[in-house]
C-alpha cells in the first residue's frame, strides 16, 4: 500500500524520471535519505517497474502512427495467448491493450507505411482463425502527450 508521501514521488517522477533524489527530497518534504528509501522499496515492490525516455517520434522521420482495434473469433478468445505472443513478436506493435466491449484489443502501432495493418494482421493471424474482424485509424496528431495518473492524486 503507498501513502500520500509515496504519491507526491510518483507523480513527481511521472513528470521528470531522472529527476536527481535531492530535489525530490525537497520537492516532496523528505530527507535525501528517506526518500532514496522509499524509492528503492517502490522499485522493490513492483510499482515503479522501470525508467524509460520519451522520444518524440516525429523527429526521427516520417512514421505513421496506427491504432487498430481487433475482434476475436471464439477461437481466438480460447487462444489469447498465442494472439498475445504474436503481437511481442511483431515490433511494430507498440503497446496492445485488452478490452472489454466491443472490440477486444486496442493496439497502438508505428510503421513507414500507413498500408501496414493488414500486412501485420496477415502476419499475427496468417490462417485468420483468431481475428474475426478489425478496424483501423490513422493518427493525425497528438492532443496530449503525458499525463499523471489519477490514481496518485491526494486522498485517493
Amino acid at each position: 500500500m503507498i501513502d500520500p508521501i509515496d504519491r507526491r514521488i510518483l507523480r513527481a517522477m511521472l513528470l521528470d524520471a531522472r529527476i536527481q533524489n535531492q530535489d525530490l527530497a525537497a520537492k516532496v518534504n523528505l530527507s535525501p535519505s528517506g526518500c532514496l528509501q522509499r524509492v528503492r522499496r517502490l522499485e522493490k515492490e513492483g510499482i515503479i517497474r522501470r525508467y524509460v525516455v520519451d522520444i518524440d517520434e516525429h523527429e526521427l522521420g516520417s512514421w505513421v502512427t496506427l491504432w487498430g482495434e481487433i475482434v476475436l473469433t471464439p477461437e481466438g478468445r480460447a487462444q489469447r495467448k498465442v494472439l498475445e505472443r504474436a503481437f511481442d513478436a511483431a515490433p511494430e506493435v507498440i503497446e496492445a491493450r485488452q478490452l472489454v466491449g466491443r472490440a477486444d484489443y486496442l493496439l497502438k502501432v508505428v510503421s513507414r507505411e500507413a498500408g501496414a495493418w493488414p500486412i501485420l494482421l496477415q502476419r499475427i493471424d496468417a490462417d485468420a482463425r483468431f481475428i474475426a474482424t478489425s478496424t483501423v485509424q490513422i493518427e493525425a496528431g497528438i492532443a496530449k502527450r503525458f499525463g499523471t495518473l489519477p490514481q496518485l492524486e491526494a486522498g485517493q
